[in-house]
Order: structure tokens, then sequence, then C-alpha cells
């Protein structure tokens, strides 16, 4: 994955203990809002719901929109610490040649122009375009995370939307042309699972749910795990070479980061040697088994455990967490593919409840207005 480029083992990793103090206390409050978010939720009484339309309509937005409001929150922090990462020392000068370049590195002519533009551009003024594009982050993190929907959050929503393809289509090239694109890596793009986000969080802010939230979301995270899937496949990512996934962990075991995770790495990396075609084989079948199961039945509670703890177990190996580099500026797609996973769990646990679907389309629009 672009970005992921290696540096000395530290007992801190690169953050250093006062970000990872800040990033910890992000995370923490985040959660505690989500968890907020859930007991309100749970809190109301069923009963009332019978009583007038209106009733209805409130009683069954606020459970719809526990789901809705988790993916704000969320990706709302994950906004935040993707804004922070930004301002690291290796980030102005470390952009064009270790992010924008790889990512361009096979891709056709006639898409490299888009490449050499988003170098052209940084290039003007590193550090003023490194602050300015962490500011953009910050700003959209800070409106999701803010619990009541405003203009400023809708607009933060449509910013978000062309920033993220912006990111793919510059900062990423498309998400398919780096070297080692794989599900497991991180492809095609962590920045599709935070579109994928966006657009359910516009919609549903606008009413718009000809399909239900969990069909959505299963069948976006469906084809991203297939093209993933997909270009694993392909021999020129170099997989399939004995030692394919050997070299690529071990070279990150030595980011500095902090030592368990070094550790972690190093033992994932030797279960792994002299074994690329049996792995890569394995994850490919895995990769096809999840794609098809969130696109053909989204809501199933075996198919969203097996894509968190697939997700996970990636995540925390092959994608070394997306944040032990000097230009590592967010988490790669296993924390966001978990998170929207989660969602879908919410969702689940709401489709089972007993209130009644008619009003669904209404309630979204009617908080989220």
């Amino acid at each position: 994955m672009p970005g992921m480029t290696s540096t000395p083992s530290h007992p801190f990793g690169t953050l250093g203990s006062h970000l990872y103090l800040i990033v910890g206390i992000i995370i923490t409050v985040a959660m505690a809002l989500n968890l907020a978010v859930y007991l309100f939720a749970e809190s109301k009484p069923r009963t009332d719901i019978q009583k007038t339309e209106a009733q209805n309509i409130v009683a069954t937005a606020t459970s719809s929109n526990t789901t809705l409001s988790f993916l704000s929150i969320s990706f709302g922090a994950i906004w935040i610490i993707d804004g922070m990462l930004q301002l690291r020392n290796g980030m102005p000068n470390g952009f064009v040649s270790n992010i924008i370049r790889p990512a361009f590195v096979n891709a056709p002519s006639f898409l490299r122009p888009l490449g050499d533009l988003g170098a052209w551009a940084w290039n003007i003024n590193p550090f003023r375009v490194d602050l300015a594009t962490a500011w953009i982050q910050l700003f959209i993190g800070m409106a999701l995370v803010s619990l009541k929907p405003s203009k400023t959050w809708r607009l933060a929503i449509y910013l978000s939307i062309v920033w993220e393809l912006i990111v793919f289509c510059i900062g990423n090239g498309f998400g398919l042309f780096y070297k080692e694109a794989a599900w497991y890596s991180g492809a095609p793009s962590a920045i599709l699972i935070y579109l994928l986000v966006s657009v359910e969080l516009l919609m549903a802010s606008n009413g718009k749910n000809k399909f239900p939230t969990s069909q959505r979301l299963g069948w976006g995270l469906g084809i991203f795990f297939l093209v993933g899937t997909l270009l694993g496949a392909l021999p020129s990512e170099g997989y399939f070479k004995p030692n394919g996934f050997f070299t690529m962990i071990t070279s990150m075991a030595k980011n500095r980061q902090p030592e368990v995770f070094s550790n972690l790495l190093n033992a994932a990396a030797n279960i792994t040697e002299g074994r690329g075609s049996i792995i890569s084989l394995i994850l490919i079948s895995l990769g096809l088994i999840i794609a098809t199961a969130l696109i053909v039945a989204p809501s199933s509670v075996a198919t969203i455990y097996l894509t968190i703890i697939a997700s996970l177990v990636m995540w925390a190996t092959v994608m070394d967490f997306g944040v032990f580099s000097p230009t590592g500026t967010d988490f790669n797609s296993g924390l966001p593919i978990i998170m929207v996973s989660i969602a879908l769990l919410m969702e689940k646990r709401k489709n089972l409840s007993n209130i009644d679907e008619p009003v669904k389309s209404v309630s979204d629009k009617v908080l989220l207005s």
C-alpha cells in the first residue's frame, strides 16, 4: 500500500507517546458517544409507538438512526485522527515520493498525468498544502462527530465526498495500480469505505431509502472485497511467490512502532515464509466467500462476523494498522471495514425488533433534517 514504508522499530513508534495519548483520548470519547447513543435508543419505551403516527416516526427514528449516528461519530473520529496524522514530519517532503508515485507505478499512460498533477500541486508549497489538507480532514471529522445534524453537518458530508474522490483518483491512483494490491493489503483503497459511508449518510439525510441501509452497506463492502480479491489474484502483485507475504510483512515489522506489534508481524511473517502460493489461494478464496456473502446476504450474522474477523486479522498483520510509517495517514481499510460491519450488526438487531417498517424512510429524514 502506498505510504507504508519502513523505518526502524521503536518502543513508542513514530507517533510519539504524546500523540498516542491524544489519539487514545479521541477514540475513547468516540466510543463513549457511541455507547451513549446506543443506550439512549435502548431506553426508549417501545409501547409509545402505538399512540400516534408522529410518535411512530420518532420511535422508529430513534432505533434506525442509532446506526447512522454510530457511522457518523465513528468516521468523524477516524477523520480527526487522519487529519492529525497528516501533520507528521515526514508528510510534506515524503507525500509525492512515498504515496503519489507508487500509486501510479503500474497505471496506464493516459492516467499518469493525474499523478503528475497531484505532485505538481503538492510541490507548490508542501508544508502549506499539507496543513490545508489536514484542516480539511479535521473539519470533516469535527462536523461528523457532532450529534445533531445541521447545515454544517451536511456541508461536511458534501465536502467529504468531493475530498474522497480527489484522494481516490489522485492520492491513491484509483487504488488499482500500486504494487501488492489486494483486499488483504487494503485495496482497492480505504477511502472508498469512507465514500460508502458518506453517501449512505447523505442518502439517509435526504430520505432516500429505496433499499435498506444494510443492503447498501453490504453491497458496497461486497464489491470492495470482490475487486480487492481479483487484484490479489494477479500474479504480478507478487503474492504467489514463495516469500511474497514474508518479504512484505518483515519489511513492515521494521517500522517504528510499539514492540508488541513488531513481534506480531514477525510471528505472522514466520507463518507465511515459503508458503506464498498456499496463503494466496486461501485468502483469495476467503475474499470471494466474503464478497459473495455480503452481496447475497448482507444481513447474515455469520457473514458479518466473518468479515470483522478477517478484516481484523489482516489489519493487524498484512496492513500493520496502516499508521506506523512516516507517511501513514490513515488506518488503511481494516478499521473502516470493521466499523461498517458493526453498523451492519446494529441494523440486523434493529430489523429483529418489533418496530413497524413502513415509517422507516420518513424516520431517517426526520431525525437527520
